[in-house]
C-alpha cells in the first residue's frame, strides 16, 4: 500500500535540509484553544514545541487527520498569529501574475504538493485556469 503523497518540506528534509517550518493561522480560532492568545501582539510568532498548541493534535489546525494522529509540534516548528480569524482579509490575485504563463506554472508545480487542494482550487478559480 501506498502512503500519502509527500509534502514540499517531506522532499526537501528528504534531500538532508532542515526546515523550520511556521504555520500562518487564518482560519482557526486559537484564542478558543489557548485564551491568552488573545492578548498577543499583532503579528506573533511563536515556536510550539512543548506548549499546549504543540501538543494539540494536528487536526485542529489543518483540518486534515494524520495517520496515525500527529500533535502540530510534529507537523511545524512554530505559529504565526495574524490576530483573530474575524480581522484576517485575503487579496485577489493581480491579473498580470495570472497572465504570465511561467509564474502560474511554478505556482501549480509547488501547489501539487500541499496536502489538500484547497489553494490549488483557490488558485485555479481566482487565474481562471
Amino acid at each position: 500500500m501506498e502512503g500519502p503523497a509527500p509534502t514540499l518540506l517531506n522532499v526537501i528534509e528528504t534531500a538532508g535540509a532542515r526546515v523550520f517550518s511556521i504555520w500562518t493561522n487564518t482560519t482557526v480560532e486559537l484564542e478558543r484553544m489557548q485564551p491568552d492568545i488573545a492578548s498577543w501582539p499583532v503579528p506573533s510568532l511563536t515556536v510550539v514545541r512543548g506548549t499546549r498548541l504543540g501538543t494539540l493534535d494536528f487536526k485542529y489546525f489543518g483540518g486534515l487527520e494524520t495517520e496515525p494522529p500527529s500533535r502540530m509540534e510534529e507537523q511545524f516548528d512554530a505559529v504565526l498569529y495574524l490576530g483573530p480569524v474575524s480581522s484576517i482579509t485575503f487579496s485577489q490575485l493581480p491579473v498580470a501574475l495570472c497572465a504570465d504563463q511561467d509564474y502560474t506554472r511554478m505556482r501549480l508545480a509547488r501547489m501539487s504538493f500541499a496536502p489538500s487542494g484547497v489553494d490549488l482550487a483557490e488558485f485555479r478559480k481566482q487565474c481562471g485556469l
